[in-house]
């Protein structure tokens, strides 16, 4: 009895197109996965860096008020905490080492901020305010900035 390939043959090539097939498509939606959670993975750092960005420029040296005007005082100094906390969770994130170490040392970068604009502002309040006091501040603010502007090229 002779065996007829022709329809053996074609159900062969099927499966096999159809195999190849899943495992295309299996491929584009990983991909399509992968692209989604990095445009949200984008998407989260650019909101925090704004504020930490916000942040900044409340705490701008030449700019500060008086302690007895609403800011740079304890609404400010709260909105840090979540700030701080999302950055972290940013670097905790990234998979890049480099962009770990910029996020963190932005993150001291923006906590000397505060720390010398609160103690500039005291010492204004004080009458004790000097000009190497102001250029301090000014650059502490400068490396901030600067902090700042290398983790968004990183990321």
């Amino acid at each position: 009895m002779a065996t007829d390939w022709g329809p053996i043959l074609q159900t062969g090539i099927g499966a096999v197109a159809a195999t190849g097939g899943g495992f295309a498509a299996a491929w584009m939606q990983g991909r399509s996965q992968l692209q989604l959670e990095r445009q949200r993975r984008r998407e989260a750092a650019a909101d925090t860096l704004a504020d930490a960005t916000r942040l900044l420029e409340n705490f701008e040296p030449d700019f500060l008020p008086t302690r007895e005007a609403p800011a740079p005082g304890e609404p400010l100094l709260g909105e840090r905490k979540g700030i701080r906390l999302r950055l972290l969770q940013l670097a905790a994130k990234q998979p890049s080492r480099r962009v770990r170490r910029r996020i963190g040392l932005l993150d001291t970068k923006i906590s000397a901020v505060i720390g010398v604009s609160l103690a500039y502002l005291d010492l204004r309040e004080a009458g004790r305010e000097t000009e190497e006091v102001l250029t301090s501040a000014r650059e502490v603010h400068a490396e901030a900035r600067q902090a700042l502007r290398k983790v968004m090229d990183a990321l």
